[in-house]
């Protein structure tokens, strides 16, 4: 299985529209077009499945990594959509 970073995230992490941080936010990740969720790992070597919601840190980034395409579901702290 080849993973990928999902880079933006684990270094630039979700902004809100006015570049706040997105702390403590939520992100899901969906097959495409869906709601049904996809496995997504913390290691590269896909060892450790994260259980999702995924809980943002304070400067609103995780390191996720993938091996598909994906949707990607991000909430901030009180379950309001920022990006979907």
């Amino acid at each position: 299985m080849a993973l990928q970073l999902v880079d933006w995230l684990a270094v630039s992490g979700a902004r809100t529209t006015t570049n706040a941080a997105v702390a403590s936010g939520s992100a899901y990740f969906f097959a495409p077009g869906t709601s049904t969720q996809i496995a997504v790992y913390s290691d590269v070597d896909g060892a450790t499945a994260h259980t999702q919601p995924i809980t943002l840190s304070s400067e609103g980034k995780a390191t996720v990594y993938v091996d598909r395409r994906f949707r990607l579901l991000i909430q901030d702290s009180s379950g309001t959509t920022i990006i979907d």
